[in-house]
């Protein structure tokens, strides 16, 4: 009987301290400790994207390495580091950066033609093509056609794996984001220039889910599709 007692007055001490513990206050996580997670995601991330950049001798510019997240396509992206690009150099092909992509299925549920992997993105475009570009760019725009910026609408991006091998291409699009001669000192890394005019260039890119991945003057974003 003693021995049943002290099992019960045991099993009493346990289930009370059980309640006791599963009824302890949670804190909600602060706003400081919501940032220290993210801010070392981050760096972890762009550790590893440098690393790998270097595998494939390649440079990033340290500070446009960016993740996004966008309806299921993952991303962590860098332009490339370095010297700036002319634009008349892309039908020889310019590497314009480097990431990891997993853009998950398109709205009818079929998977992507660019398995999950690092890349390269390599922009290319037609010799005849980049010259009328040069030539619509130089022309002074009519008041009316401000809005209406030069554009190659028919150039590619080559996907390019780290054995060198192109896995796939996508149609993309490059623009003069300003007719303005403007400086592009102060400004987000460029990548891609006109010759000679100070003016920037970007690119885009199709994504999953009518949306496109940019890189212009305010770095990498994410736009509604032009395609």
């Amino acid at each position: 009987m003693k021995c049943t007692s002290r099992i019960s007055t045991f099993l009493i001490f346990i289930s009370l301290a059980s309640v006791a513990f599963g009824q302890a206050k949670q804190v909600q996580p602060s706003v400081a400790q919501f940032r220290a997670l993210i801010t070392e995601q981050e760096r972890q991330i762009n550790a590893q994207l440098q690393t790998a950049a270097a595998m494939s001798h390649l440079k990033l510019e340290a500070g446009t390495i960016t993740l996004f997240n966008v309806n299921g396509a993952k991303m962590f992206i860098g332009a490339m580091g370095g010297d700036s690009s002319p634009i008349t150099n892309l039908p020889k092909g310019i590497d314009v950066a480097f990431g990891f992509f997993d853009l998950g299925q398109d709205l009818h549920g079929a998977n992507q033609p660019l398995p999950a992997g690092v890349y390269t993105i390599r922009m290319m475009a037609s010799r005849q093509d980049v010259d009328a570009f040069l030539k619509e760019q130089a022309r002074p725009p009519a008041p009316q056609n401000r809005g209406n910026l030069p554009s190659i609408t028919n150039a590619q991006a080559e996907f390019v794996d780290v054995s060198g091998k192109v896995i796939a291409k996508m149609d993309s699009v490059i623009t003069v984001r300003s007719l303005d001669k403007q400086s592009i000192n102060n400004r987000s890394h460029a990548v891609l220039v006109v010759p000679g005019s100070g003016r920037y260039v970007s690119f885009c890119i199709p994504l999953p889910y009518g949306h496109s991945l940019c890189y212009g003057l305010v770095g990498w974003h994410i736009e509604f599709s032009p395609f």
